[in-house]
């Protein structure tokens, strides 16, 4: 039989795809709270391609499996077709992921700053754009060589430029919806102290001191947060990205203290 050699990055490559999926995977979990009917599309098309992507992992890994057995002609082939198949489930993973941030973003309220409405926008559009050139040139690949080399692009993109591209939009995201929960908490908090302005007691004077103290601290940590928003230029680094969760779950903590009170 006919034997022919492949490059052993093959896999190497793919794995490390594979895990930066997968940490994608799991953000997109931790947002996934918002009602509508165009998001609850994006998810399920979501869904579909991740389900699609898992099993063209396995089907190829099978596939390169047994070239590596066997060392035919057939058998290299047969992992052609299954690694090109795979690396197209990548690129169309990734297409449904943006998708969805970019739905998830028209659900939140912006409160008029359409300039970072726009930014996160913009900065899905570019990585989309990327994906979709990516595409073309897999499809147009004709044997199991040229796989490794547009793995490695893919994954080279994703790990030095996507990364920080969409933690940025991952903190602008949690910045906004930090600040639309203290705008609807500072709304009803502003009405209930209307309403109770009349009524000097002990137990509406000290509400009223517990509130301003909330509204202090949660505004504060806006301001760290925005400030730390501010300096990263539509990329974000994942030490950045932790420090702004980490002032927004402050402020909506604060937030959360008020419902006790």
């Amino acid at each position: 039989m006919l034997q022919v050699g492949v490059s052993k990055a093959n896999i190497k490559v793919m794995s490390k795809i594979a895990s930066f999926l997968l940490a994608f995977a799991i953000l997109f979990l931790t947002i996934t709270k918002a009602a509508h009917a165009a998001l609850s599309d994006a998810q399920t098309s979501y869904n579909a391609s991740f389900a699609t992507y898992q099993s063209r992992h396995d089907d190829y890994k099978r596939a390169k499996d047994a070239y590596d057995s066997f060392k035919t002609a057939a058998a290299k082939s047969e992992a052609f077709t299954k690694g090109k198949d795979y690396l197209t489930s990548c690129d169309e993973l990734l297409l449904a992921y943006y998708s969805y941030l970019d739905q998830y973003g028209q659900t939140l309220n912006w409160h008029e700053n359409n300039k970072l409405a726009t930014s996160v926008q913009d900065t899905i559009k570019s990585e989309i754009e990327f994906i979709t050139a990516h595409q073309k040139k897999v499809d147009g690949i004709k044997t199991l060589e040229e796989i490794t080399p547009l793995a490695k692009e893919l994954e080279t993109h994703q790990n030095s430029t996507a990364k920080d591209k969409i933690n940025y939009v991952y903190a602008v995201f949690r910045q906004t919806t930090a600040i639309d929960n203290f705008e609807r908490f500072n709304k009803i908090a502003t009405d209930l102290i209307s309403k109770s302005q009349n009524k000097d007691t002990t137990v509406v004077n000290n509400w009223n001191s517990e509130i301003a103290e909330i509204k202090k601290s949660s505004t504060l940590n806006l301001e760290n947060a925005a400030k730390l928003l501010e300096k990263q230029s539509g990329k974000t680094s994942s030490g950045d990205l932790g420090n702004l969760e980490k002032e927004t779950t402050q402020s909506n903590s604060q937030i959360k203290r008020s419902i006790n009170l």
